[in-house]
């Protein structure tokens, strides 16, 4: 069936019910005014900006490989005809389609965007947006030396910004790089300062926001803290993690409380709680296509079935993790998991040399635990 007749005010209705916030309204003519737009002489200048719109309305459903594939079509698309009278030059845009382009792991295509957003004379906000998508390119590739920097140039940045969101952000980055290096001290101090501000509440935009930097913060540090033997720490910041997410629910953030309960109660020995919330984590991650996200369900499974014991499945599930991180060039948990399997092994034939007592593959579990995080 054909799109109804749309008029051209009609193009410049639907960008502005998108640009203050009408998602329900601008969401039911999105599809209609993009064929539209692209095969109508007066309303063609607008087909970037409606193609870019309609990417960020599927975000709002976290449809998240359709709207990378909206918002880089878009971009592409307004490159050739220039600055549109409603978005510009696209730069909140392209900040939506690197977080994105992150989100799903593809590192390499936002690398390529960033190079042109880190322009020192360009918006604070999209500058902003391209040192910390930098820092986490440095920590992926593990140079967190690297990834302080691009943080510290970060963070004069989001002084100059307006309100107290782009500091936040920041810092936020910041306490899950720390834990990730070992220094948990310093990361729960600067997250016990963080949600003093992201806790405060809110509506709309904010609270979506408070709630993802809450809880991406609070789960990277319960891990890490369970990691280093305290248990007080890791409950309260996963406890913290799951108000947050429960205060702005959204598929990514439930997937990632998941996995969080999965290895909570994994670390209490309760597999039969730990493994339904994994299998949940690992559908939303599949489904939602986060490549990043679905490698530390598959970690997280190999860990869950090396608590339990069962040795023959644990070697293959590692193998497994490790090529997910191999393809996505996770320095770090590659690093971690070499080290591991290429003492696979030698731990095999120790335990074939012993004729009784504890296998030293079993002595092995709980260290790699520790180990891989």
């Amino acid at each position: 069936m054909a799109p109804r007749r749309i008029p051209p005010y009609a193009v410049r209705k639907f960008l502005d019910d998108v640009r203050v916030g009408n998602h329900t309204r601008a969401t039911a003519r999105a599809d209609d005014l993009a064929v539209w737009c692209s095969g109508h002489s007066l309303t063609r200048p607008h087909t970037p900006a409606v193609v870019l719109a309609h990417g960020e309305l599927l975000l709002r459903t976290e449809d998240l490989q359709r709207a990378a594939s909206y918002l880089d079509q878009g971009l592409a698309m307004l490159a050739e005809t220039g600055p549109h009278e409603i978005i510009g030059s696209g730069d909140h845009h392209r900040v939506l389609l690197v977080s994105t382009l992150l989100q799903l792991g593809r590192y390499h295509e936002a690398a390529g965007h960033l190079t042109t957003m880190d322009d020192p004379s360009g918006p604070l906000d999209t500058r902003l947006a391209a040192l910390r998508g930098q820092a986490q390119l440095a920590a992926v590739a593990g140079n967190p030396e690297l990834a302080h920097q691009f943080l510290n140039t970060a963070a004069t940045v989001a002084q100059r910004v307006r309100g107290l969101q782009a500091p936040a952000m920041v810092d936020a980055d910041r306490a899950c790089l720390l834990a990730t290096q070992g220094r948990l001290f310093e990361a729960m101090a600067m997250a016990d300062h963080l949600f003093a501000k992201t806790l405060r509440g809110g509506h709309g935009d904010r609270a979506r926001w408070a709630s993802a930097s809450t809880a991406a913060v609070a789960f990277t540090l319960s891990r890490h803290a369970v990691d280093q033997g305290r248990g007080y720490d890791a409950e309260r910041f996963l406890v913290a993690g799951i108000g947050a997410v429960e205060q702005a629910p959204s598929a990514y953030g439930v997937a990632h409380m998941d996995l969080a309960m999965a290895r909570a109660w994994r670390h209490r020995g309760d597999f039969t709680n730990a493994e339904p919330a994994l299998r949940k984590a690992a559908v939303a991650f599949s489904r939602l296509g986060c490549r990043p996200a679905a490698a530390l369900v598959s970690l997280e499974d190999a860990c869950l079935n090396e608590a339990r014991g069962t040795a023959s499945a644990t070697l293959n599930l590692f193998e497994r993790a490790l090529r997910e991180f191999q393809e996505l060039g996770h320095a770090w948990e590659v690093t971690a998991l070499q080290r591991h399997l290429g003492l696979y092994d030698e731990l095999a034939q120790a335990s074939a040399a012993v004729d009784a007592g504890p296998s030293p593959i079993d002595m092995r579990a709980s260290r790699l635990a520790r180990m891989l995080g």
